[in-house]
């Protein structure tokens, strides 16, 4: 027996389980009349709950209570589960309302998980999971490859996913129906349409016309924003405060609309940039709008030295990001020139606000005299005021356990090398509906993505991406990943589940995966080694599932290309042999100018 048989039978006997719940001991229960009443009395419990953390929270302020996510979420669940109670107490049959019920318990969980903060288990556990997870994660997300032409029988397809639908006309396939299909057929079956985390869409370029959508959306959540645009918004922002509970240093800023932003520095600022935009042209419902900020082009005013609980100056800001937890060097960021100097030399900042500046701006006056800062490179991201955010989405107990897109959700975070797929890095949420000015549209998405390409120890290194995903030994594929945590639903993925979301991926092509790194903030030479790598990635996944007779041709790649620049001083060499050239004048001097964080493999965050 080879050593790889060996650590297949001994892996899923390991006590490695990621195990890590948003929300602990919570129980997903089947439709049934006494559990809808039951769950109205959980409602009730949650209101009284919540209403209480609130009150102490924002003193008493009704209106900020009942507008917050929770609340808004809670009522929204309480008129929804009234309707189920009225319609089973007319007769209707239980079983049909399981899948309004079933999105009621998840929504449910997600409203827990923004009421009890997710906490890590004790460092020796989380060590333990983890270096398993790390160490044993391709040998234990295996799939037997099938025969093609047998169908599976009843035994299989009952490991299969629920809820899948036909192409083309949505109805529901019966297990006896799955039964007597391949498994080829059966990877062609779609989730149900109204998917809470996948839009029934042909990949392709969707992210224009979510920012559009999006930049509707906002416009009706307030007067103050009803001009509302992403560009304008993210090029003067205004410091608030320092954020504390995320790994990566960040702080929350404002907007001339009065909506918040985090700004990010550090190794994800590219990565999770590109993951966004990939995970919205493969069909998600929504994710956070990111946005990378190259030298000068988001400037950060600093509050008048009279406020003493915010930062007025550079140094002021560089001491505060140093001695928080984040432990960040803030200066390697910061804009070279212009420097504005005290009297006895101390860096101020980028420069003061004048007059000229507030009439060409269009600033309060207030700000008139204010120290502003121009970044080398930043990431921007909003805290959507047509989001009513929640907490982290299940993914290892309920329907995600038996849902296509959870589980075929580890071939997407495979093929972008995302080992950082946790609950607490998804996110359910309300999105307003347009037509009703409702928070009533429950979406899921991945919240957190930046661990993306991940590299030795950090996280955006495209050079070290390897140009394939997928292996095979014995007629046994295995996903080529290392997580850190591991989905119980990651666990569940079949074959076909697998095929699925390889032909959703296979949908891409070159001219796709351009247009979204052209967003990403890498100079154009990552930007195409990066391309290169993904379809190589691509095309490993079109052959390991054999999505040629799907229609899904290989695309002409290069993973190990050498890059060729003239430069007024030469040729010159910043990609050599599918890997970044530190030793070319030109990424040299990157490096310097916009891409602090590093090139061939990015500084991690944890030692900037």
């Amino acid at each position: 027996m080879t050593a790889f048989a060996v650590f297949l039978v001994l892996c899923p006997w390991l006590p490695c389980r990621a195990d890590f719940e948003a929300v602990g001991e919570f129980r997903f229960v089947p439709c049934t009349r006494a559990s809808i009443r039951e769950f109205r009395e959980l409602l009730s419990r949650d209101r009284s709950e919540a209403d209480a953390q609130l009150s102490k929270k924002y003193d008493g302020n009704r209106e900020k209570i009942e507008k917050h996510p929770i609340m808004v979420a809670i009522a929204l669940m309480e008129t929804t589960a009234a309707d189920l109670v009225r319609r089973v107490d007319a007769g209707e049959a239980p079983e049909r309302l399981e899948p309004s019920f079933g999105r009621l318990q998840r929504l449910r969980y997600s409203t827990r998980a923004q009421m009890d903060p997710y906490a890590d288990p004790p460092m020796l556990v989380l060590g333990w999971k983890c270096g398993g997870n790390l160490l044993f994660g391709p040998l234990k997300l295996t799939t037997r490859t099938p025969d093609p032409n047998r169908p599976l029988g009843r035994s299989r397809a009952m490991l299969e996913a629920a809820r899948l639908t036909r192409p083309g006309t949505g109805k529901p396939v019966s297990i006896e129906e799955m039964a007597s299909m391949n498994a080829v057929e059966v990877s062609r079956l779609e989730p149900v349409a109204d998917h809470p985390a996948l839009r029934p869409v042909t990949p392709g370029d969707h992210y224009s016309a979510f920012l559009a959508d999006l930049t509707r959306l906002i416009r009706k959540t307030g007067k103050k924003a009803e001009r509302f645009d992403f560009a304008y918004a993210r090029r003067i922002l205004f410091f608030d405060e320092l954020k504390t509970d995320a790994s990566s240093p960040k702080i929350k800023v404002k907007d001339r609309y009065g909506i918040s932003w985090k700004m990010k520095w550090g190794d994800e600022v590219h990565s999770d940039v590109v993951a966004t935009r990939l995970a919205m042209e493969l069909g998600a419902t929504y994710v956070d709008p990111k946005f990378w900020s190259g030298p000068g082009e988001s400037l950060l005013i600093l509050p008048k030295s009279a406020d003493r609980s915010a930062p007025s100056t550079r140094e002021e800001l560089e001491s505060l990001l140093l001695k928080s937890s984040y432990k960040f060097h803030l200066e390697r960021y910061i804009a070279d020139a212009p420097i504005l100097t005290s009297e006895n030399g101390a860096r101020l900042g980028t420069g003061r606000v004048d007059e000229a500046m507030i009439e060409r701006e269009s600033l309060d006056a207030k700000y008139l005299g204010c120290i502003y800062l121009a970044f080398k490179e930043c990431q921007l991201t909003i805290d959507n005021p047509a989001l009513k955010r929640l907490g982290g989405v299940d993914l290892n107990r309920g329907a995600s356990l038996d849902d296509r897109v959870a589980r075929s959700s580890v071939v997407f975070n495979t093929w972008i090398n995302n080992p950082d797929v946790k609950e607490d890095n998804t996110r359910g949420g309300l999105l307003l509906d347009p037509n009703t000015g409702a928070f009533s549209r429950y979406v899921e998405f991945l919240s957190d993505m930046g661990a993306s390409f991940a590299g030795p120890y950090s996280s955006g290194c495209l050079s070290t991406l390897s140009p394939n995903c997928v292996g095979e030994v014995f007629k046994t594929q295995f996903m080529k990943t290392h997580p850190i945590f591991l989905p119980d639903c990651w666990r569940n993925c079949t074959w076909a589940d697998a095929r699925w979301m390889a032909r959703r991926i296979a949908a891409l092509r070159r001219q796709d995966l351009e247009r979204v790194f052209a967003d990403s903030g890498w100079p154009a030479y990552a930007q195409q080694l990066g391309v290169e790598k993904l379809l190589a990635r691509r095309n490993d996944l079109v052959r390991a599932f054999d999505l040629t007779e799907e229609g899904d041709t290989l695309e002409s790649c290069n993973p190990s290309l050498t890059i060729r620049i003239q430069t007024p001083d030469g040729v010159e060499m910043p990609v050599v042999r599918g890997m970044i050239n530190p030793l070319s004048r030109l990424v040299r001097k990157d490096e310097t100018t916009a891409h602090p964080e590093g090139l061939l493999l990015s500084r991690p965050r944890q030692i900037d």
